[in-house]
């Protein structure tokens, strides 16, 4: 059966993981039983099994969360060793079996992070690693699989690859771990059109009150995840899922996150006093939601944060959500802060909000609309973008950027990708925006204050055709 990246919803189960000798790890891996031991999640009852006799030295991923395991057991006929330096697991027959709790309270109380692991109300959001003793921290490739149990009144929802209720992840998305929620939250189902037929984008909304009815906020995602799907030819990520955390007497949205390790996932963090009329007319979650459509790239934040800024810009544009005069005040006046790297050292040898958000936005926008002319039309930088998800690039994978580069220049057929990093990514190299902005006919007016237009500049047509439309 092909892998399906689904959001696992497990409730009125029994509270105790099966026993270990009951399970069997996937070849050369683990697997997991793990049961909420209460509707709260604030421990976990977890049944281990590694393939073969080892030694294994089990710990959590580089330690982090080694101090909240206890009551730690051989079982199955398997020893423990417990030295200063580690917790050596020795098996029995080819599969070593121990079963521990983890005390997920005093690790979210420690921490109060997202990414590791953060109380709110009756629910947790966390990551899936946290929990996990793993032979060497999961420091080498190795395959895992898990099936989580939870109480009446509570649910289990990750963003992981699964075959029915047993999901799928490997060591190697450690360090790019996905989101997860548990405990008491409220679970909306959105059906999207996926690029490979239907499929399903699930919010966990925690546990928090908040102003905003469960109708609102599906109608919000799924206009905004209707958009991103004309312009990718599908929404890129078949299931996925959203966590969405309610902030106390805050309003508007406040922070949003994309982790893409064993499947795409989002934490959103909304003002609780957020209103209906508040939210199409911010930015985040469609910046987000661009994520989703694009490969990890380690060390160049500008690629993926420059397309995210500036696909997010276009389509609220296009969608009426967002006015086009402050479309092209935003970038004109915040283009400027990208612009020394760009000359200068390179947006690849750079730091910062300006040449990571404005450079990289920038290089997206010089790209577009050379595509656009050279194609009298017929493409655009989405050809680019559509042709990274179709080679698989999505955002649960991670890509070289020389990868991409040569992907979406294939797509599109003039090198203006491998141009433009040859000329602004590893090295420096003026720009004339000034020049630029006269050929598309766009200007600042007097102190700033709002912009003129020139339909009679030479490249009149092909500014409409940035701010017109999915395509």
């Amino acid at each position: 059966m092909r892998l399906r990246f689904v959001c696992i919803v497990l409730a009125a189960l029994a509270a105790a993981p099966s026993r270990a000798q009951e399970t069997s790890p996937p070849p050369g891996g683990c697997h997991y039983e793990l049961a909420l031991a209460d509707a709260e999640a604030r421990s976990l009852d977890v049944a281990l099994a590694c393939a073969g006799d080892g030694p294994h030295a089990l710990s959590t991923y580089r330690f982090v969360t080694d101090s909240h395991v206890r009551q730690l057991r051989a079982a199955g006929g398997s020893v423990l060793e417990k030295t200063e330096e580690a917790r050596l697991l020795k098996g029995a027959g080819g599969i070593a079996r121990a079963t521990y709790r983890f005390d997920v309270d005093e690790m979210a109380a420690s921490t109060n992070s997202p990414s590791i692991g953060q109380r709110v109300g009756g629910s947790v959001v966390a990551s899936v690693r946290s929990f996990l003793l793993v032979p060497d921290g999961g420091q080498r490739p190795m395959p895992l699989t898990l099936r989580f149990k939870a109480p009446a009144g509570a649910a289990v929802l990750t963003g992981l690859a699964a075959q029915g209720d047993v999901q799928r992840l490997d060591t190697t998305d450690f360090r790019y771990i996905g989101f997860m929620a548990m405990g008491r939250i409220e679970v909306l189902r959105i059906p999207v059109a996926g690029r490979n037929g239907a499929g399903t984008l699930t919010i966990a909304v925690l546990d928090e009150k908040r102003a905003l009815a469960n109708a609102e906020i599906s109608r919000w995602i799924e206009a905004s995840a209707a958009r991103i799907g004309a312009y990718f030819g599908g929404f890129p990520a078949d299931h996925a899922l959203i966590v969405l955390q309610p902030m106390p007497g805050l309003r508007y949205l406040r922070r949003g996150m994309v982790a893409g390790g064993g499947g795409a996932t989002m934490l959103l963090r909304i003002g609780a006093e957020t209103r209906p009329e508040d939210l199409f007319g911010q930015w985040m979650l469609m910046h987000e939601l661009v994520h989703f459509a694009a490969p990890f790239i380690d060390n160049h934040a500008w690629l993926m944060e420059g397309m995210a800024v500036y696909t997010e810009t276009r389509l609220r544009v296009a969608a009426g959500w967002f006015p086009q005069d402050q479309a092209w005040r935003g970038f004109l006046r915040n283009f400027r802060n990208g612009v020394p790297a760009m000359e200068q050292q390179g947006l690849a040898r750079s730091r910062g909000i300006g040449p990571v958000y404005w450079g990289g936005t920038l290089f997206m926008l010089l790209a577009d609309a050379e595509i656009i002319e050279k194609s009298g039309g017929r493409k655009s930088l989405a050809d680019c973008f559509k042709a990274v998800l179709d080679q698989g690039g999505d955002t649960a994978q991670r890509w070289p950027v020389e990868r991409f580069i040569a992907v979406c220049d294939a797509a599109t057929g003039y090198g203006t990708m491998r141009r433009l990093a040859d000329a602004h990514v590893w090295k420096g190299t003026r720009l004339d925006l000034a020049a630029l902005w006269a050929k598309l006919g766009v200007q600042l007016t007097e102190y700033e204050a709002g912009v003129n237009y020139d339909d009679a500049a030479p490249l009149a047509w092909v500014r409409k055709k940035i701010m017109s439309g999915p395509n």
